[in-house]
């Protein structure tokens, strides 16, 4: 199966996996809205359901990429057959990238965190409802009502693109660098997906041609793709 459609593959599954916990996880937030009378403790256990729903997620993402990271791998080493590599995804820089992604996104003192973001817009919605003098229960009632942003099927679809990308992305750059550690010259070309969605700047990346592996690209100043989420831009290596 050709990379890309091996690609899209994954995110489909993956967005549907994630769209399917955020209607699970809004029906956990009614059912704890329906429940209180009062304000007493509700804060609280808000608080402890959003950091149980964002750490699963967490684990989710670094779970569903690890597939993609060695997809990624594998894909590269096939156009370059004289170089070997021992691939096992328990080393210690695919445990620490895996690690990394579940820390990123579970820290709620991370700006840009799923779990920040998380936590502040179900926060800032039902504070500004409280401050609205709606009752708990009418609350409720908004909350089935809509679909609510935080959890909502494009920001599930935008999740599944952007981290499996850049795990597929990483993971196709460690054999190159490993490469250039062992004294080869490798050069890098930026591949947008020629559509009417790539970012201008992207398109001019990609008029950069071959590069230096250690150089970054002219117009965003970044060394590897995709940049920033959402981006479906991937690199080309070349070994001379």
């Amino acid at each position: 199966m050709p990379i890309n459609r091996y690609l899209l593959k994954k995110e489909k599954a993956f967005a549907k996996s994630m769209y399917r916990y955020f209607r699970k996880s809004e029906k956990q937030i009614a059912k704890l809205l329906k429940e209180q009378d009062t304000q007493k403790a509700f804060w609280d256990d808000l608080k402890e359901l959003l950091l149980e729903i964002v750490s699963w997620t967490a684990v989710l993402i670094s779970k569903r990429s690890r597939s993609v990271i060695e997809k990624g791998t594998k894909e590269t080493l096939k156009y370059n057959p004289d170089f070997k590599i021992n691939w096992d995804l328990r080393n210690d820089d695919a445990v620490r990238y895996l690690e990394d992604i579940k820390t990123k996104h579970s820290d709620i003192f991370l700006k840009g965190s799923i779990w920040e973001t998380t936590y502040r817009r179900v926060i800032d919605a039902i504070s500004k409802w409280v401050d609205e003098w709606l009752s708990y229960t009418e609350v409720w009632k908004q909350l089935t009502e809509i679909d609510w942003a935080v959890f909502s099927e494009s920001r599930a679809r935008a999740i599944a693109v952007s981290e499996l990308w850049t795990a597929y992305e990483q993971w196709k750059y460690l054999p190159m660098k490993d490469l250039q550690d062992s004294w080869e010259i490798v050069l890098k070309k930026w591949q947008t997906v020629e559509d009417e969605r790539v970012r201008p700047t992207h398109r001019q990346n990609q008029d950069d041609w071959y590069i230096p592996l250690d150089l970054p690209f002219s117009w965003t100043g970044t060394k590897i793709a995709p940049n920033p989420p959402s981006c479906r831009c991937s690199l080309i290596y070349k070994v001379i």
